[in-house]
């Protein structure tokens, strides 16, 4: 076999979907993951990519692993809502209260995930000639395909369900009464995470096993592989308008990514939700639509001065709170107010980067119109021309909102830098700010992809 044959079986991505699985064996302590989920569902949303071109069922399960990730960062969030309750009885609740709905979720998406993959790979195998996903120990027993999906299904509901087991005995708290022998059931709370850990562990190892051992045994299929890629290679490859609108879908993912951490979520001042995290988003969505859209070298000298300035702001402001410094007390110690100068200039500097970073997004939004929006339909070369100019022109209108958008959360920002101290509500603006310019993106996004995808929809 040609190394340009190996090099192909090993894109269809089995290899990347065992990857993937060695992120899901470990037990959540309610929602704590010490090994991510997260990373784990962004790896198999894009190893599950060519797999998906090829059977809708897999598409279909690729669309739920997606969802896993919003569900994910939903995870990290409420984390950071339990830390910020009072007492002990509100945060045993609220972490009871979180674990059982997001076991709920995660058993509910997963299970049509798994359902989805493995259906759609039993699929292929009965469309393509193979030894491995209809393959069985006994000539007429289930195929390995069919028993790694039980177990699976099995695995994803015994696991959500252990992580919440030992969260509901808070609904058994009895103070110690000697004449009726009650306890306090929620004083051994740890001991019983400890032994939901130890025996989902024990369990995801054994899955784990099956699951590397299932996904080698596809990926050493030649015949099957092969027949996937020469399939892959004829029907999918030819289609340009599919990659067009993919790689722009993914650009536009980075985008509303990087929007979410411009939200400032504060504790004790910090804001827990980094903007160079958003800046870096940006840029590497940037990055990733730059082969469908011709981008000036100002465009990255602008990416890398958000990153660096919004870098400096958060380090500052980290600095000034972590010393115990407050707004309140700049003009009492000259210590502090040096500090809050500085942190007060980085600030700056980051709306400034900010506000040249929307510039630069609005700029590839308008090139994105431009090159991938409007479609020719008559044999008059001048007055086509003539009718996407305009066609292009009215659709640019929309990016008027994030301009708008964008200077109000600038406003916002810089607002709440030097009136903080004195204006209570100053934070609660900056939130308001930041959620229109989210949903000016999110909507100007979904209407200039309608318009990519109805240009495409005939290739």
């Amino acid at each position: 076999m040609s190394t340009k044959k190996v090099s192909n079986i090993k894109a269809i991505g089995f290899a990347s979907i065992a990857v993937a699985m060695l992120f899901f064996f470990n037990a959540n302590m309610h929602v704590v993951d010490i090994i991510p989920d997260i990373i784990g569902y962004i790896i198999l949303s894009v190893a599950l990519v060519r797999l998906a071109d090829l059977n809708e069922d897999i598409a279909h399960s690729l669309k739920f692993f997606r969802y896993m990730i919003i569900v994910e960062i939903g995870k990290i969030l409420s984390l950071l809502w339990t830390f910020g309750l009072k007492s002990e009885a509100e945060t045993n609740t609220g972490t009871l209260l979180i674990a059982f709905a997001f076991a709920v979720v995660d058993s509910i998406i997963l299970v049509v995930a798994y359902n989805k993959l493995f259906s759609g790979l039993i699929s292929l195998g009965f469309a393509h000639k193979n030894s491995s996903v209809l393959g069985s120990k006994r000539p007429h027993g289930k195929s390995y395909t069919e028993k790694m999906r039980s177990f699976t299904l099995f695995f994803v509901i015994f696991r959500a369900a252990m992580s919440v087991l030992p969260e509901f005995s808070n609904l058994a708290t009895y103070e110690y009464d000697e004449s009726s022998g009650l306890i306090d059931l929620y004083e051994y709370i740890g001991l019983m995470r400890g032994m939901s850990v130890f025996i989902t562990t024990v369990v995801g190892i054994v899955w784990l096993t099956k699951v590397l051992i299932y996904f080698a045994r596809l990926s050493k299929d030649t015949e099957f592989c092969g027949s996937l890629t020469e399939t892959y290679r004829e029907n999918i490859l030819p289609k340009k308008g599919l990659f067009i609108r993919r790689n722009i879908a993914t650009a536009f993912f980075f985008f509303v990514a990087a929007t979410l951490f411009i939200f400032d979520l504060r504790l004790d001042g910090i804001n827990i939700i980094p903007d160079f995290v958003g800046a870096a988003l940006f840029v590497a969505g940037l990055a990733v639509c730059a082969k469908r859209i011709p981008l000036k070298p100002v465009v990255w000298v602008g990416g890398a001065f958000y990153i660096i300035a919004s870098l400096a702001a958060s380090i500052t402001e980290f600095f000034f709170y972590f010393k115990g410094y407050r707004l309140s007390s700049i003009f009492r110690k000259e210590e502090v107010y040096r500090a809050y100068v500085g942190m007060s200039a980085a600030a700056v500097a980051q709306t400034v980067g900010f506000l040249v970073l929307t510039a630069i997004l609005i700029y590839a939004m308008r090139e994105i119109i431009k090159n991938h929006t409007g479609f020719v339909y008559g044999n008059d070369e001048q007055r086509d021309r003539e009718r996407l100019a305009q066609y292009h022109k009215q659709s640019q209108k929309k990016l008027y909102f994030v301009g708008i958008s964008a200077l109000l959360v600038a406003a916002s920002d810089i607002f709440y830098t030097f009136f903080a101290a004195k204006v209570v509500y100053a934070g609660f603006i900056g939130v308001v700010a930041t959620l229109l310019f989210l949903i000016a993106v999110l909507r100007t996004i979904n209407i200039i992809k309608e318009e990519i995808d109805t240009k495409y929809m005939l290739d």
